[in-house]
């Protein structure tokens, strides 16, 4: 007798839903890939000096399409769309920080920084949308709707959040086998908010391994990173005490941010 390795029951894919409507206010290309940024609620600013949440989004159109075909952007294009949540891991070297932070001279004043190997692993939450049409200023529209396994649990600044695992239908596949005859997949790794640590006026007290479903709406969340932080990062702070004026060097900064997910609803499935 021969043994299967077909599975036997059909492969099960979490929810990864959005669903979007705002204003184009950016647009740019990395590769082959183009990139906008989408405003969908009227509390939106580009101000990076607002440290609160702001209704809008990063989407990404591989190869410049939907669907297979070719899309046509313009800043100010007014789009209804609907698609999943990805998350475009990177790294990031010192190079690109200071970079950023208009520090770049920094590496030929310091011969101890610019030695430094140095690389930090970042992710870019990003909507890739499957369906794309116009729509008008009044349609505003924001949900979406995710379910997965906790990675971690954390609070910061009063809120909870949590780092779901997402196996959904698009996750990548890999060569190695996973369980009950499917292949093992890749997740997409999405970031929730409980504002002040709760859902539904109930206390959030999700950990890691837990199961959870999420309904809610996409933001993204300004914050700052000075260099102390993003060598703390690459396990190479120990190169500041060797700096003159480290104390300064160490606190240039650099204006970030992360998209999540703010949960209005939640089930949380036990074992």
């Amino acid at each position: 007798m021969t043994l299967s390795n077909s599975p036997t029951l059909p492969e099960r894919f979490d929810a990864n839903q959005v669903e979007l409507s705002g204003v184009v206010t950016r647009i740019w290309a990395r590769g082959s890939d183009v990139f906008a940024r989408l405003d969908t609620g009227e509390a939106s600013s580009d101000d990076e000096e607002d440290d609160s949440a702001v209704h809008r989004a990063t989407l990404r159109f591989p190869l410049g399409q939907v669907g297979g075909r070719e899309v046509s952007l313009c800043k100010g294009d007014w789009l209804r769309l609907n698609g999943y949540l990805e998350d475009l891991p990177r790294e990031e070297t010192l190079r690109d920080f200071l970079l950023k932070a208009e520090k770049l001279a920094l590496l030929d004043e310091q011969p101890e920084l610019q030695a430094l190997v140095a690389r930090a692993r970042r992710a870019l939450t990003c909507v890739i949308p499957e369906t794309v049409e116009p729509a008008f200023a009044q349609e505003l529209c924001n949900t979406v709707r995710i379910e997965g396994v906790v990675a971690k649990a954390w609070e910061y600044d009063g809120h909870r959040f949590a780092r779901l695992a997402v196996y959904d239908r698009h996750s990548t596949v890999t060569a190695r086998p996973g369980k009950n005859g499917h292949p093992r997949r890749i997740p997409h790794y999405i970031t929730v908010q409980f504002s002040d640590g709760e859902v539904n006026g109930r206390t959030v007290a999700l950990k890691a391994k837990e199961r959870c479903r999420i309904s809610g709406t996409l933001v993204d969340r300004p914050y700052s990173e000075n260099l102390r932080s993003f060598l703390l990062d690459t396990h190479q702070a120990e190169v500041l005490a060797q700096i003159p004026n480290s104390d300064d060097v160490a606190d240039i900064r650099i204006r970030r941010s992360s998209a999540c997910v703010i949960a209005q609803t939640m089930i949380q499935f036990t074992r």
